[in-house]
């Protein structure tokens, strides 16, 4: 286990992940410091999309008081997906009337944890989960999760890493969410999102924030 830095004195490092996607409509303009704790690829859980994989940050504030994970990457797919930052203390709240060894679905996540209404975003989310070994495949519905790990414990190693102070670009407050078409890599039932009109771009992070159902063919709203 690493041994946390302090922030004092460190210069944060540009970087274009998560950024706020650039619109004609809206531009970013909360530039915000944050500690890049842990990125990776989480491989995403739909049967149909073997090698397809979810790109991801494990963040913090600069006072390591939160912790925030973003989605960053759809990796073999084009499906769209909002890369706001996600309080981990919401993600717990998601899961709270889950009692253990109870298998539950991904559209757990879809009320609460994000503004943008992309379709991909609760099973690429899950897919997340996974990866950093938060939850795993129920054992009699490979459709569906079960919780895994000890949640607590892992929030006090990630907020004990070292990690990287970097900038990152955030959506300027009072902009609407996007809504797309899904993925194409569905664990569970994707409803067909209604009609939209003109491309917006997501609401901004959430309340005290620093700053998959998956389907893929189709997408009509980019964020």
């Amino acid at each position: 286990m690493s041994k946390a830095v302090n922030a004092k004195n460190i210069k944060a490092e540009p970087t274009e992940q998560p950024a706020a996607v650039q619109n004609d409509d809206v531009k970013p303009a909360i530039q915000n410091a944050v500690w890049l704790l842990k990125e990776g690829n989480a491989a995403k859980l739909g049967k149909q999309t073997q090698g397809g994989s979810v790109g991801y940050q494990v963040l913090s504030d600069v006072d390591r008081l939160n912790i925030f994970i973003t989605l960053t990457a759809n990796v073999g797919g084009t499906g769209y997906f909002s890369r706001e930052l996600v309080l981990y203390t919401k993600v717990q709240d998601c899961l709270r009337h889950v009692k253990p060894g109870e298998p539950f679905a991904s559209k757990a996540f879809r009320q609460g944890l994000f503004t943008g209404r992309s379709s991909n975003d609760a099973s690429f989310f899950a897919a997340v989960l996974h990866s950093l070994g938060l939850l795993k495949r129920a054992p009699e519905t490979e459709s569906q999760h079960v919780i895994a790990g000890a949640w607590d414990e892992w929030q006090k190693t990630m907020l004990s890493e070292a990690g990287r102070l970097i900038q990152i670009t955030l959506p300027v407050p009072g902009t609407k969410p996007v809504q797309d078409d899904a993925d194409g890599e569905s664990l569970e039932p994707v409803e067909t999102p209604k009609a939209a009109g003109k491309k917006r771009l997501k609401s901004p992070v959430p309340e005290n924030a620093p700053a998959v159902d998956d389907v893929e063919p189709g997408n009509a709203h980019p964020e």
